[in-house]
């Protein structure tokens, strides 16, 4: 626990504590978001370094992005 000041709130004493299971969720998200990343990045490179296709729609050699499944 530790008491703050923010010039938001003037002459008043802001309390702010850890939640432990808070901390714990973020950091089960935060994993998740990272296992899903690199999940994708392997199949980029798995392509090669590739997310764009080359392509000519309308007879311009403009490069279209593709979706991944």
């Amino acid at each position: 626990m530790a008491g703050i000041t923010s010039p938001e709130f003037p002459g008043e004493r802001l309390v702010v504590c850890r939640n432990p299971d808070l901390a714990a969720e973020r950091a089960r998200k935060r994993e998740d978001l990272l296992a899903a990343t690199e999940k994708d990045l392997a199949v980029i490179k798995a392509r090669g370094g590739q997310i764009y296709a080359p392509q000519k729609p309308f007879a311009f050699n403009i490069p279209v992005l593709v979706q991944n499944s």
